[in-house]
């Protein structure tokens, strides 16, 4: 698909390392919302020439639709753009509630994404439960992690070193999960 003619932030084509401020972000949300409302966003930086990843843009999204539901420009807006997305499932009267927590208690983006996952009907999963969701095809037998241990000879010297320290890392902290349940 050939790159559209819209005028992208030029945060956008500049990369996340800079972070992508909220008024970037609402405006790259509304051209998502007008112009690919229909489509999918995983594709859509390759497509534009972005240099945001598809969840940013998700993100971005998700701030573009909880400001406006409120009311609020970008440009005064007391919530972080990481606030806004905590909230964008939530409907427009339990945002508003949120959003006024948030001011009237200096809350930050961690503290609401705890409100927010303790709330009624809204999933309280743990991040480890995710975590070993995502292992399970390791487990089961779906997938094997040792299927080609033969090529870790291939490996550069420091990308094995690096693989090391991380399997490394990944099996203390399995471990300390084992013994927490």
């Amino acid at each position: 698909m050939a790159k559209t003619k819209l005028k992208w932030p030029a945060a956008a084509y500049e990369g996340a390392g800079r972070g992508l401020s909220l008024v970037d972000a609402y405006r790259c949300g509304e051209l998502i919302e007008t112009c690919f409302a229909d489509q999918s966003i995983r594709k859509l930086p390759a497509r534009e020439g972005l240099a945001l990843s598809h969840v940013t843009l998700v993100r971005a999204r998700a701030a573009y639709r909880v400001l406006r539901a409120l009311g609020i420009a970008p440009e005064t807006s007391p919530l972080s753009f990481a606030h806004l997305r905590q909230i964008d499932h939530l409907p427009p009267a339990e945002q508003r509630a949120l959003a006024r927590r948030v001011v009237k208690e200096d809350l930050s983006a961690k503290q609401l994404e705890r409100l927010v996952r303790g709330r009624k009907g809204v999933s309280t999963i743990a991040g480890f439960q995710l975590a070993l969701r995502a292992l399970a095809p390791f487990d089961d037998g779906r997938l094997d992690l040792t299927a080609d241990l033969q090529r870790a000879g291939e490996l550069s010297e420091a990308e094995a070193r690096r693989l090391a320290a991380r399997a490394k890392r990944l099996a203390e902290v399995l471990r300390r999960l084992e013994r927490a349940l």
